[in-house]
């Protein structure tokens, strides 16, 4: 009896200083991640990213990296969600160190399939368990899809003195009350060719009691389909269109600050939140490069680089409580849903379910010539 109390306490002894060992190994590693970085980079090296973030809202970040590591040079370059994810899969990537994207469900089958590599350190430890996947998918974002739309237009071409469009139901209310002025004055993404348009879209349909009349709606008034937040924006500051559906929002504050006649609403019927997410590939030539900008990255340095000196929405919570105007800080709105990282998001990349819903968009609607009204 005593030799068999004995026993017991020894493996539990032996199981504490495993743990405690594991954790002390675990430490040390993070450290040594650390002390390596100045070291690994004595000598000249080169990061490669390929992303879907605006060359000039990334470029604060990657301009700061450079200056605090001068030896690694950057080449990013910037692609439409859906074209970097079919380049990626059809193997135009293998010198490539780092992929980053706002298409979440497609960067998700990218790590299901197994072309990422793990990778663990302190800072990515530090994430919130929403925003990371199986440690080889990070999240360094979080933003609102919105509604924008153009002041002088909307307010000098309505039917009622104060035009509101805070809501979807708004928005449909304004159309319909004003059918013949709005016709092809609405614009969204061409979700057969964006990414980010389908994974909006597709959650729309799961989300919203008013997602068939709004996807009724567009194909009557001749919505125009963009390839980007940034097309649909110029349009919206050129008086080509009226009112812009599920763009980002950091694009939108964007230039609304630079044009005052577009005006930016987080729908209060529901607010669509995603994340942008970063991976290394496992063909990554210099995966130790990647390493340390990905650190970079969700660091706090870096997350409030993104806050200060571009209009990227940083996924740190401290540092968008500090930095983000309070209409634009979704963490606790009751009205807001976040996409979140998982297997859910694969059932969106299904082929089958895929098909379902573009064969449902291209009935209501014909497709377009790029940015054109349908006819």
């Amino acid at each position: 009896m005593l030799q068999a109390k004995l026993k017991v306490m020894l493996k539990a002894m032996c199981l504490a200083s495993l743990t405690l060992l594991s954790a002390v190994i675990s430490h040390a590693s993070f450290a040594n991640q650390e002390e390596n970085r100045d070291r690994v980079f004595l000598e000249q090296r080169q990061l490669s990213i390929r992303g879907a973030a605006d060359y000039p809202e990334i470029a604060p970040l990657l301009n700061a990296f450079i200056k605090r590591f001068p030896n690694i040079k950057v080449d990013y370059q910037e692609l439409g969600t859906r074209r970097l994810y079919e380049r990626f899969i059809a193997g135009e990537f293998t010198k490539v160190d780092l992929i980053t994207s706002s298409a979440m469900d497609l960067q998700i089958k990218l790590i299901n399939d197994g072309y990422a590599q793990s990778y663990r350190s302190a800072q990515t430890s530090a994430l919130p368990d929403w925003a990371s996947w199986r440690n080889e998918l990070f999240g360094f974002t979080y933003e609102p899809a919105v509604i924008a739309y153009n002041h002088d237009f909307i307010s000098h071409n309505s039917s009622i003195l104060t035009p509101d469009l805070q809501s979807r139901e708004h928005m449909l209310e304004y159309i319909r009350e004003n059918s013949e002025r709005i016709k092809g004055k609405i614009g969204t993404f061409d979700i057969e060719k964006v990414g980010l348009g389908y994974l909006l879209w597709s959650h729309d349909s799961q989300q919203s009691t008013s997602y068939g009349r709004v996807l009724e709606s567009f194909g009557i008034h001749d919505v125009r389909l963009y390839p980007s937040s940034a097309s649909m924006l110029q349009a919206l500051a050129d008086n080509e269109i009226a009112i812009a559906y599920n763009l980002l929002g950091s694009y939108a504050k964007s230039w609304s600050k630079k044009y005052p006649q577009i005006k930016v609403v987080l729908p209060t019927d529901y607010t669509m939140a995603i994340m942008r997410t970063a991976f290394i590939p496992k063909t990554a030539p210099d995966p130790e490069v990647a390493k340390v900008f990905l650190d970079f990255l969700i660091s706090e340095e870096g997350q409030r680089i993104l806050a200060e000196q571009s209009n990227l929405f940083p996924i740190n919570e401290s540092v968008r409580k500090k930095y983000l105007e309070s209409s634009f800080n979704i963490s606790n709105s009751t009205t807001t849903r976040p996409i979140s990282l998982g297997l859910k998001l694969l059932v969106l990349s299904d082929e089958m379910k895929r098909k379902i819903i573009l064969d449902e968009w291209s009935r209501a609607l014909i497709k377009p010539e790029k940015g054109s009204p349908l006819k």
